[in-house]
């Protein structure tokens, strides 16, 4: 009787140490790998190596069932102060890998100021856009796979893909990205 009160009491010291390091380890986890609201850019935007690779089956913007899409292009879109409209350019793969690694380690802001919102929702920000189109060759049924968008203050935002109809952004700051990003996708544009 005494040894199996003892074997008793041994299980339930294992069993109880068992769930106090679980405990431990699924705070830990919580803590250090949980939904902190910072996502690396490399994570929310496209990877330059896999874009020519996507392929992906949803509904047409237009109604007509389910297509399947594959990537068509990546275009740049920005409001040109010396022609006093917006223009927009198709933008080369390579120029898209060099913006991808320039703010692939840029982390997202955690908490948005009020006025970096705004500074996005009362203006026309410049885009950069990854669009698709339907694989059989169904006219005029494109889709918007991913849209970046950027503001002079040097911020940017990427479109997050969500199950809901509002999408989520992620937020970044880059210093001189504006400027940079101006140069590189507008000279290539010119060539």
């Amino acid at each position: 009787m005494e040894k199996s009160n003892r074997e008793l009491k041994n299980m339930m010291l294992v069993l109880g140490a068992s769930v106090l390091c679980a405990l431990v380890v699924a705070c830990a986890l919580i803590f250090f790998y949980g939904p902190s609201g910072s996502y690396p850019a490399r994570d929310t935007l496209l990877d330059p190596s896999v874009i020519s690779h996507i392929n992906i089956r949803d509904k047409s913007a237009k109604g007509k069932g389910n297509l399947q899409f594959v990537f068509d292009r990546i275009e740049f879109s920005y409001f040109d102060k010396r022609l006093g409209k917006m223009r927009r350019n198709a933008i080369p793969f390579e120029q898209y890998e060099k913006f991808y690694t320039l703010v692939s380690k840029d982390i997202s802001i955690a908490e948005i100021p009020e006025k970096i919102e705004s500074y996005f929702d009362n203006t026309y920000p410049t885009l950069l856009t990854i669009q698709m189109r339907a694989k059989e060759g169904t006219i005029g049924a494109n889709q918007l796979f991913q849209e970046v968008q950027f503001i002079e203050e040097d911020y940017f935002r990427v479109q997050l893909k969500t199950s809901e109809k509002n999408p989520g952004w992620a937020y970044y700051h880059h210093p001189h990205l504006y400027h940079d990003i101006m140069k590189l996708f507008t000279v290539a544009a010119d060539q």
